[in-house]
C-alpha cells in the first residue's frame, strides 16, 4: 500500500494530484485528500462530478439525462417532477431532497439500501446543475 493510500487518498484523488507533462509545457493539477476544504469551489465541482455519475447510473432512467422525465416515466408516474425547473429548488431544501431520495417520496422508491449518504448528497448537489438558477 503506497503512502497516499495509507493517508486516505483514493486512486482517483491521487490521479488528479499528479503532474502531467504535455509537450514542452508542464501542467500541474492540484488536488486535496477527500474531505479537505469541504466548502471550496473545487470540492463542490468534485462532488458534482461524482453526483453526475450517481445520477446517470440511478436516476436518468426516470428523470432523464437533462432532468426532464422520460416518456415512459411520465406514463408510469403521474407526478414525476422536472428536475430542470428552477422553481423546484425554491420549494424544497436540499435536506428535503436528500430525504426524498433516501426514503422515497410519492411514487419514487427510496435509495437508502442502494446508495450511500455521500452518493445521495452528491446526486442532489448535481441536480442543481440541471436547472438554471
Amino acid at each position: 500500500m503506497g503512502p497516499f493510500i495509507a493517508a486516505g487518498w483514493n486512486s482517483r484523488a491521487l490521479a488528479v494530484g499528479i503532474t502531467l507533462f504535455v509537450g514542452a509545457a508542464t501542467v500541474t493539477v492540484a488536488s486535496q485528500p477527500p474531505g479537505a476544504a469541504a466548502g471550496s469551489q473545487a470540492s463542490r465541482r468534485a462532488q458534482a462530478v461524482d453526483g453526475k455519475a450517481v445520477y446517470l447510473a440511478n436516476c436518468k432512467q426516470c428523470h432523464g439525462v437533462l432532468g426532464v422525465a422520460t416518456q415512459t416515466a411520465r406514463r408510469q408516474y403521474e407526478k414525476i417532477p422536472a428536475l430542470n425547473d428552477p422553481a423546484m429548488y425554491t420549494r424544497q431544501t436540499d435536506a428535503q431532497l436528500i430525504a426524498a431520495v433516501t426514503a422515497g417520496k410519492g411514487e419514487m422508491k427510496g435509495f437508502a439500501a442502494k446508495l450511500s449518504t455521500a452518493e445521495i448528497a452528491a446526486s442532489v448537489e448535481y441536480i442543481h446543475t440541471l436547472a438554471p438558477h
